[in-house]
């Protein structure tokens, strides 16, 4: 150990030294108080020191206080070598922070057993202070290990881990839903085991024989009514020599994506006969009409301009709604109310249905409660909510008369706008899926039915854009209500 021997008397200072030598420790040289002092300011400097009470510059007693009013964190052990063998002077020194103190001139024997003591308790002092920091380090990391739990354990993605056995150790809440673990004890149980009702993308055998650190699979759920897909990554932690000792499973509920994928490319087709059924139709016309001799073209172009323009009509229509979704799906802010009169609205709605379809046989019937005659909204957003709702009527209509009934009202302090019609009436396992972007509920594509999946979707974002909820009620056979309740926001004066 490093021992500062602070003497200004030579002879003094050179027994100490050889003294401090012949014990084994390592002396630090000081001719003075002020060389002491800075010696014991310098970083690594002795942590038990040999301190005369009288030497040039400062004295050993002010080197004492110093050093205990001072911050220095480190254990600093101060033996006073004095000629004061006064007990008020002594009490002085100790009460200034020396620890012990040796009388000039000293036997070498009790200044060695008094220097074992001070090393003792340094060493003491030394190891006790590892010793917090040790368990500063382990309650530190302790509290790292819980708020990770806590952190994890509300995550949406599932995290799993296993030992070199690939045995589970722990999961949180996400992984335990998806995976089917609730109420179950499957600490230790293979995740082989685990896996076995699922469908995976590669087998355990060959995930376990990988020389990867990571593998990424896809776990499938699909029978049964509900499918379930979930992305899944394995990756495995090794030690220096290489061995397996852990590996961390995340899992992320993929369904939505993997549906909406799929609705998405239902979507496409759909698009493809949509787009291409006008376009066809129109081209054969004119193919027809430019292989006509002369005298004949005007009779057919008379027969031929009708089909063309609804053709026509039916691709704006279409190629308008694409364009209403996008703006809808892409707008940011909520729309700023504006006083509407209804029934202006609603006779614009009916001649453009009308016109729409001037073939169909439609019973359009409306009634407006006098507290909703007036109402806050967008004319164009109210008239394209009716326009969808009564639209969907008509196209999936099954029998005719096609009858549709618009209603308005106040009702519990909210405005009720409710479409009634006719027709075949909603599944109501498919009702929720309804309002999902791309989907119809006549799953075979055909191009003969004149939608695309986005007319419940858009009423939806433009009621949910003004606060308000859509209700749906239907009966198979009897026909379907949907009901946009707008918030008190919406209501005209009264």
């Amino acid at each position: 150990m490093k021992i500062l021997i602070a003497e200004d008397e030579p002879t003094n200072r050179r027994l100490l030294e050889v003294s401090v030598r012949k014990w084994g420790h390592e002396p630090v040289i000081a001719e003075d108080g002020n060389e002491a002092w800075a010696l014991l300011m310098r970083p690594g400097a002795p942590s038990l020191v040999l301190l005369d009470w009288m030497m040039p510059g400062l004295d050993g007693v002010e080197i004492c206080r110093r050093l205990r009013s001072s911050d220095e964190p480190r254990m600093i052990y101060i033996i006073m070598v004095t000629t004061n063998v006064q007990p008020s002077e002594i009490v002085e020194g100790l009460e200034a922070g020396a620890d012990d103190y040796v009388t000039k001139p000293f036997d070498p024997q009790e200044l060695r057993a008094r220097v074992e003591v001070g090393v003792r308790v340094v060493e003491l002092h030394e190891l006790l202070a590892e010793r917090e920091r040790s368990l500063a380090v382990a309650q530190s990391r302790l509290a790292e290990q819980e708020r990770f739990e806590t952190a994890v354990g509300a995550m949406s993605d599932g995290i799993l881990t296993a030992n070199d056995r690939w045995e589970i150790t722990w999961a949180n809440h996400s992984a335990e839903l998806l995976l089917n673990l609730l109420g179950e004890d499957y600490i230790g149980r293979s995740l082989e085991r685990v896996l076995e009702p699922f469908e995976t993308s590669e087998s355990m055998e060959a995930v376990r024989a990988s020389a990867h650190e990571t593998t990424d699979l896809e776990i499938a759920r699909t029978a049964g009514a509900v499918s379930l897909w979930i992305d899944a990554r394995m990756t495995r932690l090794f030690n220096d020599r290489g061995e397996l000792i852990d590996v961390i499973v995340t899992l992320r509920d993929a369904t939505d994506r993997v549906n909406a994928r799929n609705r998405e490319m239902r979507f496409m087709n759909s698009i493809s006969h949509k787009l291409r059924t006008p376009l066809t139709v129109i081209g054969g016309t004119l193919d027809v009409v430019s292989d006509l001799p002369p005298d004949r073209t005007w009779e057919a172009v008379e027969r031929i301009l009708p089909i063309c323009r609804r053709q026509v009509r039916r691709l704006d229509e279409t190629i308008a709604r694409l364009l209403k979704f996008r703006e809808l799906s892409a707008a940011e802010e909520s729309p700023e109310p504006q006083p509407v009169e209804l029934a202006p609205v609603l006779e614009e709605v009916e001649r453009t249905l009308r016109e729409r379809y001037p073939d169909e046989d439609v019973e359009l019937g409306i009634a407006i409660a006098p507290d909703a005659e007036q109402v806050l909204l967008h004319a164009d957003d109210l008239s394209l909510v009716i326009e969808e709702l009564a639209d969907n009527a008509i196209k999936f209509a099954e029998q005719r008369p096609v009858q549709i009934r618009v209603q308005a009202e106040c009702a519990n302090g909210t405005l009720r706008l409710s479409v009634t019609d006719n027709g075949p009436g909603i599944p109501h396992e498919h009702i929720d899926r309804v309002f999902e972007g791309y989907a119809q509920i006549e799953e075979v594509v055909t191009g003969q039915v004149r939608g695309l999946g986005l007319g419940l979707r858009i009423v939806r974002e433009v009621v949910e854009a003004h606060g308000g909820t859509v209700e749906i009620a239907s009966e198979i056979g009897r026909g379907t209500t949907v009901t946009t309740i707008f918030p008190a926001e919406c209501l005209g004066p009264r």
